[in-house]
This record gives structure tokens, C-alpha cells and sequence, in this order.
């Protein structure tokens, strides 16, 4: 049942969580960080979302309700996995000037 399949992956999701080790590397170390918490935060909006639908869905009376509700959640979902993945680019890139910048400070670049 799909109920199982939601749980098991959610325990295996939350083990997986705290098995990742943090590089020591200083750039390396914080783009894991920022990607789990990423991760964290997407699974969370869509479940908050898809809570919220079905607390709607307990109220509906005819068919044509259940797909506004189905099309709504669709819609809802594919909006925030969007703005994630735009803040998630957003963060990647901020982090890979940040990273330049680790290298010019760490590495020696000088020519004789």
C-alpha cells in the first residue's frame, strides 16, 4: 500500500539525512549544508501543501470538487518545486562565486 511506501521512504529520507557527513573542505561544507537544507524544505512545502488539500478533500460533496482539488494540489506543487529549484540555482551560483573567492584565498596563484 502506498501509505507504507510514503513511510519507509520518509525513515530511509531522515537516516539518509543524518548519515551525511559534512566535508571538511570550507566551499564544500557549506554547499552540502545549503543542499540538505534545500531537500528538507522542498519535502516540506509538499507535504504542507498536500495536507492542506486534504483537509479540503473531506468537504467535497460532487466529482468536478475532487478534480479542482486534484488540479489545484498539481498546480500548487509544481509551483513550489519551480521557486525551489530557481532558489536552489540562485544559491549554487551564489555559492560558486563564494568559491572562487575560497580558492584565490587559499591557493596560491602567483607566477615567478
Amino acid at each position: 500500500m502506498e501509505k507504507y511506501n510514503l513511510m519507509d521512504n520518509c525513515k530511509t529520507f531522515v537516516e539518509l539525512v543524518n548519515q551525511t557527513h559534512s566535508p571538511e573542505q570550507e566551499p564544500n561544507a557549506l554547499l552540502v549544508k545549503r543542499y540538505l537544507e534545500q531537500n528538507i524544505e522542498i519535502l516540506n512545502e509538499i507535504l504542507l501543501c498536500s495536507t492542506e488539500h486534504l483537509k479540503k478533500l473531506h468537504s467535497v460533496k460532487e466529482s468536478n470538487e475532487i478534480i479542482c482539488i486534484q488540479a489545484k494540489l498539481t498546480h500548487d506543487i509544481s509551483k513550489k518545486l519551480m521557486y525551489a529549484a530557481q532558489q536552489f540555482m540562485s544559491n549554487s551560483l551564489g555559492n560558486v562565486g563564494d568559491y572562487n573567492e575560497w580558492l584565490k584565498a587559499h591557493c596560491d596563484f602567483a607566477t615567478d
